[in-house]
């Protein structure tokens, strides 16, 4: 736990070490993007049009998103990156991909606070669902955690792996309702079974529901939508935790050699 806490405490400093603006670049980033997507999809493409609180959620949904896909990103190659490591001290290998997470969840930590603080200055009011955030933010890590494993122990013998998984960030950010309410969907006659299908991703279950959760409004949970598919996605977390530990306990057995 001692060498899991300082690997991630020092990526964190070390990440933002030679940057003018320092830790201002956690909130910054996602920011920024958030700026660009909003006025792209909200004013010339028209997606927020009639949805309640569409840039609170645009911003949700990107923070979420940017949670998994940098945690994942980075646990690809962090054994490789850190093979001298593996060499010359004997720990739990396990610690490193953890690392990457844990160090993503705090810079999570400050775009939370962005986050809440945007959500006051629009308005929103407070809620006692707000309190569901918190296991759905568990359940994200479970999730990210579980992908990290699978994807690290498999590089080191694969290492297309990389560029596969850019490929797929980038397919499952849209087929994710980030940039798109599914009130959209339906109101352009899209069925309840394909969005029911849609929210069978863990990465849409998560998002919907804690967009149900910070704002409501129009919003149903994913459960409403999906009824007897609901428990699909939380199955699915769970078997990414279990795949990624197997998976990750049979390739590191003889990591040394191949980093």
């Amino acid at each position: 736990m001692t060498l899991l806490r300082t690997l991630a405490f020092s990526e964190f400093k070390l990440r933002y070490a030679h940057s003018s603006l320092g830790y201002v670049w956690t909130v910054s980033k996602p920011l920024m993007l958030f700026g660009v997507m909003y006025v792209v999809f909200s004013h010339m493409l028209r997606f927020g049009d009639g949805i309640p609180n569409y840039p609170v959620i645009l911003l949700l949904g990107i923070m979420l998103w940017g949670l998994f896909a940098e945690a994942t990103s980075g646990a690809v190659t962090v054994l490789v990156a850190r093979a001298d490591l593996l060499r010359k001290a004997n720990f739990s290998r396990s610690v490193l991909p953890v690392s990457v997470v844990l160090t993503a969840m705090m810079v999570f930590a400050f775009n939370i606070v962005a986050l809440f603080v945007f959500v006051f200055a629009t308005g929103a009011p407070i809620r006692l669902e707000w309190l569901m955030l918190v296991p759905l933010l568990l359940e994200l890590c479970l999730l990210t955690i579980g992908v990290s494993l699978l994807l690290s122990g498999l590089f080191v013998y694969m290492r297309d792996i990389g560029q596969l998984w850019a490929v797929a960030l980038q397919l499952m950010f849209y087929a994710t309702p980030i940039i798109y309410p599914l009130e959209l969907l339906e109101q352009n006659g899209v069925s309840d079974l394909v969005r029911s299908l849609l929210l069978c991703s863990p990465m849409a279950q998560i998002v919907q529901d804690s967009r149900w959760a910070l704002v409501g409004g129009a919003a149903q949970p994913a459960w409403e939508i999906q009824g007897a598919m609901a428990p699909i996605p939380y199955l699915l977390v769970l078997a990414s935790v279990l795949l990624g530990a197997a998976t990750y306990r049979h390739y590191s057995a003889r990591l040394a050699e191949h980093v």
